[in-house]
Order: C-alpha cells, then sequence, then structure tokens
C-alpha cells in the first residue's frame, strides 16, 4: 500500500487506475497544508517531506501545471489558482493574437520517507 497525499478527487482517481495495474493499492489522505511558491519539484519536495514527518510514514505527493510557451511557462505552478480566478477564457484573453500556443502539461511526483530527504 501507498499513502498517496493529495486533497484533489480526481487525482486519486487517476492514480487509482494507474496502481492497480500493478496490484498497489493507494491510502488517500488530505492533509490539507499550505504549498511553497516555486517549481513542481520543490512543491512536490516540500509536500512528500511534511506529510511523511507529520504520518511518520513513506509518503507520494504529485504536482502539476500547464506551461506555455508564448507566456513564458505562465500559468506554470500556479495553474489550479489560474484556473479558479481566469478560468479558461482568461487564459485564452492572454493569448488573443498569439499564434503559437504551444503547451505543456507537466507533472511531479514527490516520494518521502520517514527521516529521509524527499525525492522526484
Amino acid at each position: 500500500m501507498i499513502t498517496f497525499i493529495t486533497g484533489n478527487e480526481h487525482k486519486v482517481i487517476e492514480a487509482e487506475n494507474i496502481f492497480k495495474d500493478y496490484d498497489i493499492k493507494l491510502e488517500h489522505v488530505d492533509l490539507g497544508y499550505m504549498e511553497p511558491q516555486g517549481t513542481l519539484e520543490e512543491v512536490a519536495e516540500f509536500g512528500a517531506k511534511y506529510a511523511s514527518h507529520k504520518l511518520n510514514r513513506p509518503v507520494i505527493v504529485e504536482d502539476a501545471g500547464l506551461f506555455i510557451k508564448a507566456l513564458n511557462g505562465f500559468p506554470g505552478t500556479y495553474s489550479h489558482y489560474v484556473q479558479d480566478t481566469l478560468g479558461n477564457q482568461g487564459i485564452l484573453k492572454l493569448l488573443n493574437n498569439v499564434s503559437d500556443r504551444y503547451a505543456e502539461f507537466r507533472s511531479v511526483i514527490g516520494y518521502c520517507a520517514p527521516n529521509s530527504e524527499p525525492k522526484t
């Protein structure tokens, strides 16, 4: 069993579908902690270390974001906040008259065991 730290039910469903192919069960725990500003790796490492220390067991966390080339990687690690505030229409407004709308969705998994440093 793996303890998966998230407050996002969609992430839980997606992870359960992935791990079931490997006969690995997930335990979902929502700690509701404040995420730092930083890279995906920094956010995932912080969350994994915090949760592992608090629960005293190995955990995984996931952080993800949409990185739009024409907007210098915005919204990136702020994707959830931007989606809640600007929404898709707001992001499209920012891309008005932009022909290259290349974007990447990036995801990072963080793992940490008690008394260890986190890994991504």
